[in-house]
């Protein structure tokens, strides 16, 4: 990690092979196959709520929350390589609280991605 690193903001990139992430300047990357989990998350931020969407691998994860820009296509490129994600599965989250859902996840039948 450089000098003032720390202080840089987050930049994600969504490649045609996975997530890619500097957040801080640590660089994390999961690629589509090697997702293991998808889920849905809801934070109560006191004024407002916030929804994320978080992929998972066995060991890093990548949150997206829906205030930033690349929310939405995030969100549409996981429905089109992860089927069974539920249509309505923001609105399921928007409850008083923390909340947290499983949108996905592989199993050994899986042929996603």
């Amino acid at each position: 990690m450089g000098i003032g690193d720390q202080f840089k903001p987050r930049r994600l990139e969504i490649r045609d092979d996975g997530l890619w992430e500097n957040a801080f300047g640590k660089v994390t990357e999961i690629k589509w196959v090697n997702v293991a989990r998808i889920r849905g998350i809801n934070l109560d931020k006191i004024a407002f709520d916030e929804i994320f969407i978080a992929f998972e691998n066995d060991s890093q994860i990548i949150s997206v929350g829906e205030l930033e820009k690349a929310f939405g296509q995030v969100e549409e490129v996981a429905r089109s390589l992860f089927a069974g994600i539920p249509p309505g599965w923001m609105s399921d989250l928007l409850q008083s609280g923390d909340r947290e859902i499983l949108l996905w996840e592989k199993n050994e039948q899986d042929s996603s991605v």
